[in-house]
């Protein structure tokens, strides 16, 4: 993962994302179960689909820029790419492009190319879970954004914008959906991130500030999720099942797990003080500027993601207890503990105040994929 986003080289971007797929796959079925195992080879399947089409998608983009800048590997260096733009095939890369969205979309759990991310995480081990939803998701929009900036200046903004705003708010809208009906409280937390993701896309799509509300609605996410993922995997090591009917009443039987689980509950339905409700707040504003409709579209869904994951949640935080289930270890508690206690500081405090050195990242990001924009 840390390879992929330092490479300037496309090929070897795509090279990283397809190793990190590999080795996701081993650690989802690392429990070695029936679901775990057939969650993993789903993933691998569906993603080596996607990447499959991401490869295709680059292929174009570099038989167009071999045009421009010969056969040579600066045709596949994003300076390069960005420099020579608005001088390769408009038809070639707008193709490139729906490929790599489709492509990377998959491994990003966009709909309707989810499926395999709810078996996932919910079949993986709570850290794999965590960092399933942090980073490997994040890493695939990272991958569509760079290719974003390049069809942005040949094309236009547009193209781009409309296709990922289209699903975005697919990816809302099922998630939304999905949220009610789940009884396996790890998967209701996977169907957030694909919320969030398409959330975080939205921003991107519409562009302007919602560029940098969507870098700042993924750090926040990627806060909130793992610790939603620590306080579920302390219900699953007590009560040994993921059902989210007999995971209740936790705030006053697992003080740690309850506060985990509630607190980021209420981060990721989008209330204050967290940073996520402010992300939230800037991309709504952003599509409204730009497109009203798509605002009214996006609020809509939200209302009723909001909704249907606060009650979820307030369920397992603050209903009635209907097992004991086995006292935790101490040194469960204290590492856990510690990953929790870190996570709702940070989550707090950076909700309240973006920190200088982040503002700067934010502002770096905006450079890259929102020329033009100014960060708040």
């Amino acid at each position: 993962m840390v390879l992929a986003v330092n490479v300037e080289n496309v090929a070897i971007m795509w090279i990283a994302i397809e190793g990190s797929t590999l080795s996701a796959a081993v650690l989802i079925g690392f429990d070695r179960s029936q679901a775990a195992l057939e969650a993993g080879w789903k993933y691998v399947i569906l993603s080596s689909v996607g990447i499959a089409l991401a490869l295709f998608g680059t292929i174009l983009v570099y038989y167009s820029s071999e045009h421009v800048l010969g056969v040579s590997s600066e045709a596949l260096r994003w300076a390069e790419l960005y420099r020579v733009a608005e001088g390769l095939n408009p038809a070639v890369i707008k193709l490139a492009f729906v490929f790599v969205l489709i492509g990377y979309g998959t491994k990003a759990g966009l709909a309707p190319m989810h499926t395999w991310l709810p078996d996932a995480h919910a079949e993986a081990p709570t850290p794999v879970s965590a960092m399933l939803s942090a980073n490997m998701l994040t890493l695939a929009v990272y991958a569509i954004l760079r290719f974003k900036a390049v069809t942005d200046k040949t094309v236009g903004p547009e193209f781009a914008g409309n296709l990922i705003i289209g699903l975005a708010l697919l990816s809302l809208a099922v998630s939304s959906v999905f949220f009610l009906v789940q009884r396996d409280y790890k998967r209701l937390f996977a169907y957030s991130s694909i919320e969030h993701i398409g959330i975080a896309l939205l921003g991107f799509g519409v562009g302007g500030l919602g560029v940098f509300a969507g870098a700042w609605h993924l750090m926040n996410h990627a806060l909130a999720k793992s610790t939603a993922f620590y306080g579920a995997g302390l219900v699953f090591l007590r009560h040994n099942h993921k059902s989210l009917e007999r995971a209740t009443g936790l705030l006053n039987q697992m003080p740690l797990a309850g506060t985990a689980i509630l607190v980021a509950g209420i981060a990721l339905a989008g209330l204050p003080p967290f940073g996520l409700f402010s992300s939230e707040v800037l991309i709504a504003a952003s599509a409204y500027t730009a497109r009203p409709k798509v605002a009214y579209a996006f609020l809509a869904l939200l209302a009723l993601a909001f909704a249907t994951l606060l009650y979820q949640v307030l369920r397992m935080a603050l209903g009635a207890p209907v097992e004991a289930g086995i006292p935790l270890g101490r040194q469960c508690l204290i590492f856990t503990g510690a990953a929790v206690g870190i996570n709702l500081v940070v989550l707090g405090a950076i909700g309240l105040q973006v920190p200088p050195g982040l503002e700067t990242l934010l502002a770096s990001i905006v450079r890259i994929f929102g020329a033009g924009t100014e960060t708040p």
